[in-house]
């Protein structure tokens, strides 16, 4: 699935169009600005209490620092190693001679939504401020960074519920995907596809999925994968980075790498790999 900006001008208004990636954005308020005036700094964080390195996990097909870039995605984003806080504040004024504000965000906060990240920028500027603390991470009035000589007191302000919530032990790893889970499938259902038994079913962030699709209990969708129209998907397959096109019907399958043309029956039980039919 391709991402996007999802910032889409209107005649008075601009609308954030809700997409699996990011959430309802509904504002008489202009955030276009936000895509011009801001650059992103993404601090990786690699160590947690967990012994897996969390730039490895996966949820829902992309990693931690995925899901932060996709809910910060608009303004030209730049990825860092973590580092003191002198030697980032150094770093972040070389960033701050690119826009107007610097926003400072964590790859460890996953949960972080595209209509929190807008309702932050939009209330730095309102305000007036030149820096401001968040529950993880900053933003900045680029003008004071290129002056900073230290972090210092900031304001502080908390927004939404857990966007800013660190996940780093195997607890807050479990609800992640299972909130980035909901918001795929409820993204879908929205669309006019019909999930039964939708908490038996599995889709990743980059499949697509086009109107009229009915999938039953038991499937798995993973990685590049393509529905068309009017597909059918009887309990029990799993399809992984494969174009199914229109009003073809599946049957516990499994199908990999993979191309069915339009119309066509597969399964109960077919195996394909790289195949083309």
């Amino acid at each position: 699935m391709e991402i996007d900006n999802v910032l889409i001008e209107k005649e008075v208004e601009v609308e954030e169009e809700e997409s699996i990636l990011s959430q309802v954005l509904v504002s008489p308020k202009n955030y276009e600005w936000i895509n011009n005036e801001t650059i992103v700094v993404v601090i990786k964080v690699e160590k947690s209490e967990m012994s897996h390195d969390l730039s490895q996990i996966k949820i829902c097909g992309k990693s931690m620092l995925d899901w932060v870039l996709i809910a910060t995605s608009g303004p030209k984003q730049e990825v860092i190693d973590n580092a003191s806080d002198e030697k980032l504040l150094q770093e972040l004024k070389l960033f701050s001679l690119k826009a107007k504000y610097v926003f400072v965000a964590y790859s460890d906060t996953p949960f972080l939504e595209k209509r929190t990240f807008c309702e932050v920028m939009d209330y730095f500027c309102r305000k007036g401020l030149n820096a401001m603390a968040l529950p993880r991470g900053y933003v900045f009035r680029s003008e004071y960074l290129q002056l900073a000589e230290e972090f210092g007191a900031l304001v502080k302000k908390s927004f939404g519920k857990r966007d800013f919530q660190t996940v780093d032990n195997s607890k807050l790893l479990m609800e992640l995907n299972e909130h980035l889970s909901q918001r795929i499938k409820a993204y879908h259902i929205s669309n006019g596809v019909v999930l039964f038994s939708e908490q038996t079913i599995q889709i990743d962030a980059d499949v697509e999925i086009e109107s009229g699709v009915i999938i039953y209990p038991n499937n798995i969708l993973l990685g590049q994968t393509y529905l068309g129209r009017n597909v059918v998907l009887e309990s029990g397959n799993i399809i992984e980075d494969s174009v199914i096109e229109d009003n073809c019907v599946i049957k516990s399958s499994k199908i990999y790498n993979s191309k069915i043309q339009k119309n066509k029956h597969i399964g109960p039980f077919a195996k394909m790999n790289g195949e083309s039919i």
